[in-house]
């Protein structure tokens, strides 16, 4: 197994976060190493990431942000940190709740290295009679709808744009997040707007991979006005790439 980063964006996640899971999955993946951001939370999210790199500080180093500034630039800022932090072949992102799997990171990076080799590699929620993918209707629905808006604009096919399980090169991520994004919540699409742009210079493979489980936790930090702006959010992006 190629060595590899997965940044955890965490924002009061004290409670909730799993400290044993992650432990025991990196107990049997050597090759695989976390860097978890604190992104100016207001609970007991730091010690309790200080109290995992103390379990065991080779694959485990935290960073924390002093301000908030949402899930997309703590995974950006995660990723140029764990370029700086080590060499590694890849580099990725999972959600704190664990929502996919730690063993779904096994699964992405086994596609990551089947031929032809691709540059990334990002989970779908999509269901196939095989697999075990817990989430409400309607919020199934709402996703396909918007995710199928995105791809079809950007023609990229895609299925599950917003999924939060990616993986890519280290070459491709230094490429894809050495901007700011501009909305906290849509980087995913942004992504997929910069990756559409880099493919006019040369050809960049990607694989979606469906997942084998994964659970919608109950929860949203998105809020009712980052609904009603959806439209308005999503243009401005397509605005940025498509224009260029």
């Amino acid at each position: 197994m190629q060595k590899t980063c997965i940044v955890i964006p965490c924002f009061n996640e004290g409670r909730r976060f799993r400290s044993k899971s992650f432990l025991d999955f990196a107990a049997t993946h050597p090759g695989v190493f976390f860097l978890l951001i604190d992104d100016g939370s207001s609970d007991n999210t730091r010690d309790v990431l200080v109290d995992l790199k103390s379990e065991n500080a080779v694959q485990f180093n935290f960073f924390v942000q002093q301000q908030n500034l949402g899930k997309g630039e703590a995974v950006r800022e995660g990723i140029l940190k764990s370029l700086e932090w080590q060499k590694f072949d890849y580099v990725g992102y999972f959600d704190a709740d664990l929502a996919t799997p730690l063993i779904e990171i096994e699964w992405l990076l086994h596609h990551m290295e089947q031929h032809p080799h691709p540059e990334m590699t990002f989970g779908s929620r999509q269901r196939n009679g095989a697999n075990i993918i817990e989430r409400k209707t309607v919020r199934h629905i709402l996703g396909r709808v918007y995710a199928g808006f995105v791809t079809s604009s950007l023609g990229l096919k895609v299925h599950d744009t917003q999924c939060g399980a990616k993986i890519f090169t280290s070459s491709l991520a230094q490429e894809l997040f050495k901007e700011p994004f501009i909305d906290r919540w849509l980087f995913d699409v942004e992504i997929f707007c910069r990756l559409k742009k880099l493919q006019r210079d040369h050809p960049i493979p990607y694989r979606e991979v469906v997942l084998r489980q994964w659970t919608e936790m109950g929860h949203s930090r998105i809020r009712i006005i980052d609904l009603i702006s959806l439209p308005v959010k999503t243009a401005r992006i397509f605005i940025k790439y498509l224009n260029q």
